[in-house]
This record gives C-alpha cells, structure tokens and sequence, in this order.
C-alpha cells in the first residue's frame, strides 16, 4: 500500500528512443490500496505492461486509471491463476484507462488472454481516448460489470460476459466466428448497434429470456454490417420464469425480440437451451429449427 502523484505503487518512464519499444513485467501479484493524486493509483506507465496472474483491488487516482494507467501497450493475461480487478475507483477508467501518447494521435492497444477455465473480471470499468483498441483472446472468459467506455473490441476467441453492472458507453464490440457472447445478468438489456458480428461469423449466444413475457436481451445492430453466419442460443437465463408458467411465443416473435431481421445471421437453438427448456414453460420456438 503506498501512495504517489501518479504511479502509485510503480511508475515507469519511456526512452527518447522512438525505434524502443521496451516493456515491464508483472507476475503472480497482488496490488491493493494503493493510491495516485491524479494517474495510475497502482500502476502509471509510459513503456509497455504485461500483466499475468495479478490482481488489482481497492486501488484509486484522483483523475484516472483507478488501478492502471498507460499510454502504451497493455496486456492482462489469466494463465495459471484467475486475474480480478475490484473495488478500483478513478473520476474516470476505474480499473484501466488507456491514454494518448503525448500530444500525437497514437493510442496503446489493451490486450486481454484467459486460458480455457480461466476469467479475468473487471468490476468497476475500462475507459481510454477514443476508439483504443481492446482484443480479448484465449479460450476463457473476459467479464465486466462495470463500464466500457471509448472502447473499439473485437473478442477473437472464448467468452466475453457482459455480467450485472455494465454498461457500453461510446464502444463497439465485434463477435469473431466461433465466439460466444453471454448477457445473463438478470435484467433485459437492449444493446443497440453497439455489437456485432463479423461477416460470416458463426457465435454462440446467451441471453436473459422471459419466457412468460416474450421479453429479452435485444441486439439490433448484431447483423446490420455482416452477411451469413448463424447464432445459436446455447443457453438462457429463465428471468421471471416459474416451473408454472404458461407462457409461449413463437420463433419468430422471439427472434424480433432479440432485435434480428431477416438481414441478421441465422439463429438456431442448441441443446442445452433446449434441456433447459424441458423444465420451464412450453416454448413453440425451441422446436421450430
């Protein structure tokens, strides 16, 4: 626990070399209670970050990036063990924002990788300048419940878990072929144009679903800039649904309600939707593909 200007607990400062692209290392770590008067209140970094198998809790900076702070690349990696970022608070980025290199345009990349039955959290919220760069890989899972805000993602691989608390401000999120997008959180979310697929891409969906109401998670812009592919429901989570409830709703008022037209993919049912379906209410839909 310490404090600082910027920098909290480290703070790191770039060459004049222009051709150097040097980078710090942060392994099997924990950094908590630190705190920076204005940037960075554990980490404020003008060189390149990796980050594996570290987590960040209760970490604040009066300006921003609660926790991190950066200007160039930063990668978050979940390899042996999973990575949280939690009660992080910052006027804006509470976990991590990513900053303008000097006065030039240029904008570090965020980079997230959790290995297969691994999760990196966030709780409290990414920002940066305009449309910086977020790739999520690896065969895990990228949770967030706080905000992401500026932000231009692209999930190449494995899980994004849009989870209760967040939220899309200013950002696009595009679903790679064989992704799969999970927005169980208990509460209906409309998420406007702010996700899509890529063209052609084949994903997997999870989503809350009443059953009872015909309410849902709705995605309207999903397929508006793709052509092809195929959305399966893998699963849902049955809000407001009883083992008595009567409700019914054929496939195609269902697919309006997730938001698709007959532009967007093709939307399927897998059979795990299907299972959980046998001990919920009767659903036309779950038997029309």
């Amino acid at each position: 626990m310490s404090s600082a200007t910027v920098g909290g607990a480290i703070a790191t400062r770039s060459n004049d070399d222009p051709e150097s692209k040097p980078t710090f290392e942060i392994h099997n770590s924990s950094f908590s209670g630190n705190s920076a008067a204005k940037n960075g209140g554990a980490i404020a970094s003008y060189v390149g970050v990796d980050i594996q198998d570290t987590s960040f809790t209760g970490n604040s900076a009066g300006d921003k990036g609660g926790a991190v702070w950066a200007n160039s690349d930063v990668k978050v990696k979940a390899e042996n063990n999973d990575v949280v970022f939690a009660g992080n608070s910052a006027a804006d980025g509470a976990d991590i924002y990513m900053d303008k290199l000097g006065t030039s345009e240029k904008i570090g990349s965020l980079e997230f990788e959790s290995a297969e039955d691994r999760n990196i959290t966030l709780a409290d919220g990414i920002s940066g300048a305009e449309k910086y760069k977020v790739n999520k890989k690896g065969k895990g899972t990228l949770t967030f419940n706080g905000e992401i805000k500026n932000a231009d993602m692209t999930v190449e691989t494995g899980t994004l878990h849009l989870a209760e608390g967040n939220s899309l401000n200013k950002s696009k999120i595009t679903m790679n072929d064989g992704t799969t997008l999970d927005t169980t959180d208990g509460a209906f979310t409309s998420y406007g144009d702010s996700i899509k697929t890529a063209s052609g891409a084949n994903i997997n969906l999870k989503a809350d679903i009443s059953t009872a109401t015909g309410k849902t998670d709705s995605f309207e812009g999903i397929g508006k800039e793709s052509s092809g592919g195929t959305i399966t429901i893998t699963d849902y989570n049955p809000v407001g649904d009883t083992l008595l409830s009567s409700g019914s709703m054929s496939f195609e008022d269902f697919k309006k309600a997730l938001g698709l037209t007959e532009d967007s993919p093709t939307l399927e049912l897998g059979d795990a939707a299907k299972e959980v379906h046998k001990f919920l209410s009767p659903l036309r839909y779950l038997n029309a593909k």
